[in-house]
């Protein structure tokens, strides 16, 4: 891509009938009786003169696989606490509510590097760094050290993929430009509160919530069926969350078929098609895998 959550065995049974026996008797040789085979579906066909009858081997059953999909991510929370997380790849960077910045280069540790700076929002994708401040100011670092560099504008929230970078202001106005070091931002049509870009291609919500999707970044708005407060794109994958935390996730970029996750989450990112990380509305941190 590229601001937290929550058999039984078969016994085989035999059952074998004893062989006759002979007596002498008053001179008089007499048989034992043989012993019926009662067991339902027993095979006569392979019994020997003295009446044995053997059941069949019963087999085990194949046990049914696993539940996968969106709605069975399972959970973990990660050491530390954040208000905003974006994921590319295996790089996690997000930050506190004291808009500390914080990176980590792997996916289920709690060893998080501060970096310098204060940002209200981040965003990573190949290893680079787009944020911006409280004061609407963007900065962007060549690395996850945050080397900052000032960018021309203002924006309130930011989303980089590759050298791709787009955001919305604090009028909702969108804007996308294709390098990383220059100002030279491209307005959009239409109005969002937050955006995200992958491929190219966008993903957003406007203030009344309104999901749109744009095949590139023209801004060739559709409106799909939903009700977002966040949305995260990353390829065909696209992941957010409602007004209520709850979370959801589709495979697909033009239908509305969304997905429930189990969890409650204020945000979240995904990457790979099938990991995510998330904070909670109280700034708990948390990883997820589609199974």
């Amino acid at each position: 891509m590229a601001a937290m959550p929550m058999l039984a065995g078969v016994g085989l049974m035999m059952v074998c009938c004893s062989s006759s026996s002979a007596m002498m008797m008053g001179g008089e040789e007499k048989e034992d009786p043989v012993v019926p085979d009662t067991t339902t579906g027993a095979d006569d066909s392979g019994a020997d003169d003295s009446g044995a009858s053997t059941t069949p081997a019963a087999t085990t059953p194949t046990p049914p696989p696993p539940p996968t999909g969106w709605p069975h991510v399972s959970w973990s929370k990660i050491p530390g606490g954040l208000k905003q997380v974006d994921i590319d790849g295996n790089t996690v960077c997000g930050v506190n509510s004291d808009d500390n910045i914080y990176c980590k280069d792997d996916l289920t540790s709690g060893n998080w590097k501060k970096l310098p700076g204060a940002l209200k929002h981040v965003s990573v994708s190949g290893g680079k760094l787009y944020g911006v401040n409280s004061a609407g100011r963007i900065y962007y670092s060549p690395n996850t050290n945050g080397e900052w560099s000032r960018i021309s504008g203002g924006l309130k929230q930011v989303d980089i993929d590759g050298n791709r970078v787009c955001g919305v202001n604090s009028a909702d106005q969108i804007f996308c430009k294709d390098d990383l070091t220059s100002g030279n931002w491209k307005k959009l049509p239409g109005a969002l509160k937050h955006v995200s870009v992958s491929g190219g291609k966008l993903y957003g919500v406007n203030s009344a919530d309104q999901i749109y999707y744009s095949p590139n970044t023209n801004g060739e708005w559709s409106k799909i069926p939903g009700g977002l407060k966040q949305v995260d794109i990353d390829g065909n994958t696209v992941c957010g969350v409602n007004s209520a935390d709850n979370i959801y996730c589709k495979d697909d970029l033009t239908s509305g078929n969304w997905k429930k996750l189990p969890g409650a989450l204020k945000y979240v990112s995904v990457t790979g098609g099938n990991k995510l990380y998330g904070a909670n509305s109280a700034d708990d941190i948390y990883f997820g895998t589609k199974p």
